[in-house]
Order: C-alpha cells, then structure tokens, then sequence
C-alpha cells in the first residue's frame, strides 16, 4: 500500500534507494525484535485472559524483558531522530501502532511509559 498510494498523500515510504533501505532494516528489526515479544504479551495478557487462563507469569517475565531492550533501542534512536528510521514518520512508525495500543491497555503498558 505505501508503494502504491505513497504518492497520493503522505509518503510512508522513500523513494530513495538508500533511505528506503534503512527504513527496511528498521522493518525487519520491527519484525524480529519488536513483535514477538509484544505478540507474546498480548497473548499472555489479553487473549488467555478472554479465554479463562491465567497468564504465565514466566512467559510474561521474558517477553518484558526482551520488549525492554528492544524499546530501549528504539529510545537511543528517537534521541537522534523524530521518528523510528528517520526525521520523516514512514511506514516503520506505522507497523508497531497496533500492538502498542494494545499493550497500552495492559499492566505492559509500564515498559513503554518508561520510555517517554
């Protein structure tokens, strides 16, 4: 979608080869560091407890303290940038806002009111 309709608006992404490449590198550490740790939590904290489980404490001890370190990447570079990748908001900004929102209705919403 950002390719497609990037043009028509607000662009998600860079028309840059070597701009584009860095917001890349921040997607994959979206998708490898980021996301299993919070899909983890949003697991443990919202969807077992819909179904009648209790969380695994354990499982949530880890998933926090990966989350953590990753936020606290993600912390060192907003001391340098705007936004994630950049000083321009790409699609990068974007693809965490879902599970952040979520874990913002959670006792997970510690580890990233920590970070403000």
């Amino acid at each position: 979608m950002a390719f497609g309709y990037g043009k028509e608006g607000k662009e998600l992404i860079y028309w840059d080869a070597k701009e584009q490449a860095v917001a890349a590198e921040w997607v994959d550490v979206e998708d490898h560091h980021f996301e299993p740790p919070a899909l983890k939590l949003i697991h443990e904290l919202v969807t077992k407890p819909k179904k009648g489980s209790a969380p695994d404490v354990g499982v949530v001890a880890e998933a926090e303290a990966k989350l953590g370190k990753i936020l606290d990447v993600y912390e060192a570079v907003l001391a340098k940038f705007k936004y994630s990748a950049s000083d321009k908001y790409t699609i990068v900004d974007v693809l965490r806002l879902p599970n952040l929102h979520t874990l913002m209705e959670t006792e997970a919403k510690k580890l990233i009111e920590s970070q403000v």
